[in-house]
């Protein structure tokens, strides 16, 4: 909040602008350079989007939502990079391999995901947007339409059925590397009884 209440008032420095032909000088001050900063933000905000623009294809994209359940919070607290490096890769599976199915597409589907870990009220709330494709490039290099193509690309609720059998098998291949609290130090056991909704 500091950083955004003196952004540009003289607090983190300040710079000249000299014009190269009168040599008239314009003082000016330094950004915070804060990314919760809406004015520091809006900026790098406004690169990112123009640089993703510049990789889109010439088609339609659809957009996909992959969340973990409430009761993974505490874990994820204690486990960030682990935890969502699973997230990422078992959502990211679920999306390749529903594409190369030959029931559902049997294409390659491009996409790119960034991670949120908090909801729009401020809430621990672990979820990846995926921006994906609609449609792929089939193994003899053409382009495959999907099946319903205006409303989605697959079907949520076999999506979601997928990625939940995929990440708890991936979530007991990583068990050993697992932090928990002193609250949650039961769950370090895969055998415990209050363990059984982790490991199934």
């Amino acid at each position: 909040m500091y950083d955004i209440e003196h952004c540009r008032c003289g607090e983190f420095g300040t710079h000249w602008e000299v014009c190269d032909t009168c040599s008239h000088m314009e003082k000016g001050y330094n950004s915070c350079r804060n990314r919760h900063c809406p004015g520091c933000n809006h900026i790098a905000q406004k690169r990112w989007v123009d640089a993703r623009i510049n990789d889109l294809l010439p088609v339609s994209y659809h957009h996909c939502v992959f969340t973990l359940p409430h009761e993974f919070n505490p874990i994820c607290q204690y486990n960030r990079r682990v935890m969502y490096d699973l997230l990422f890769e078992k959502s990211s599976e679920t999306l390749l391999d529903f594409g190369h199915n030959p029931k559902r597409l049997g294409a390659t589907i491009g996409f790119y995901g960034l991670l949120h870990t908090w909801g729009g009220k401020m809430w621990q709330h672990p979820h990846v947007h995926f921006i994906t494709t609609a449609g792929g490039i089939a193994p003899d290099g053409h382009w495959v339409e999907p099946k319903y193509h205006s409303s989605f690309l697959f079907p949520v609720t076999a999506l979601s059925n997928v990625f939940r059998a995929k990440f708890l098998e991936g979530l007991k291949e990583i068990h050993h590397k697992l932090k928990f609290p002193d609250n949650l130090s039961f769950l370090a056991d895969p055998q415990h009884p209050s363990a059984q909704w982790l490991y199934p």
